[in-house]
This record gives structure tokens, C-alpha cells and sequence, in this order.
């Protein structure tokens, strides 16, 4: 079965580049069971690192670099997109 991947945007302001907007875009796999579970067990303690991780293990290999290069210059970026993956996954706030 071939894997399906899917882009996800973020788009913000760099308020230290003179209001720059920013926009960023990846293509991605909605990830397995076992990343998840990888996700998870890191988060607690290094949560960048654990999206960071994420995302490398979903990104589409033609993205992979220009993600990391994004990644460097916008520490804040694993985390905006290893949350949208796992919202992917089912991870949700109900607001109950």
C-alpha cells in the first residue's frame, strides 16, 4: 500500500524580522502507532525533541531537509507541526 502524504501549513509573524509573515508548509504521513508511542514516552521530558523526532519520522523525504533548516531557524516549528500529526492520530482537547 502506498503512503499517503498530506501538506500542513503554519503560518506566523517574526516579530524580531520587522513583522515578517512566515509560512511554512511540509508534506507528511499520518504517523504509525509505534511513533506515536515514541511521541509520547519523550514528550514528558524533552518535548521538543520528541516532535522534532515526529516529524522526521512522517515528513515526506523530498521535505526533509528544507523542514530542518525551518526547524533551526524556528525552534517553536516541531512542536506547532508534531501537534497538527498527532491531531492526525486522534490526540484532541474535548473541552469537556
Amino acid at each position: 500500500m502506498a503512503e499517503h502524504y498530506r501538506e500542513i501549513r503554519h503560518a506566523f509573524v517574526d516579530r524580531f524580522n520587522n513583522d515578517e509573515e512566515v509560512q511554512v508548509g511540509f508534506r507528511f504521513r499520518r504517523p504509525s502507532a509505534e511513533a506515536v508511542e515514541r511521541c509520547q514516552a519523550k514528550v514528558g521530558k524533552k518535548p521538543s525533541l520528541a516532535y522534532r523526532s515526529l516529524c522526521i519520522h512522517c515528513v515526506q523525504a523530498e521535505d526533509k531537509q528544507a523542514m530542518l533548516e525551518a526547524f533551526d531557524a524556528y525552534p517553536g516549528l516541531p512542536t506547532s507541526f508534531g501537534n497538527a500529526l498527532l491531531e492526525a492520530a486522534g490526540f484532541a482537547d474535548l473541552g469537556n
